[in-house]
């Protein structure tokens, strides 16, 4: 879902030019999983963790879009509540940052 959108620092690019670990999305990635070759892939995106790569094996693609929205939603407040302390981000910019790799 995320490697094949403008999410993806390499999109449509097989060289794959740029670290997934530039990518804004590595802060959802657990930690075990940021050395996978796509580490977006294993973002839990429901409480009982289901991932995109989950979803591509066991799932539809109705269940994966309605769990990335759901997930999109959860991130977005979770990052808004983060981003009034003085070390994060602003809400509103990440939730601009987040808007733009959902491509909303």
């Amino acid at each position: 879902m995320f490697q094949d959108s403008p999410t993806c620092l390499n999109f449509n690019d097989p060289a794959r030019p740029h670290p997934c670990s530039d990518c804004l999305l590595m802060r959802f990635v657990p930690e075990e999983r940021k050395e996978e070759l796509v580490p977006c892939c294993f973002i839990p995106l429901t409480q009982s963790g289901e991932t995109v790569d989950y979803f591509n094996r066991c799932g539809t693609q109705l269940e994966l879009e309605e769990a990335l929205c759901n997930w999109l939603r959860t991130a977005i407040h979770r990052i808004e509540s983060e981003g009034r302390g003085d070390e994060e981000p602003s809400g509103r910019e990440t939730k601009k940052e987040i808007c733009k790799l959902a491509g909303t």
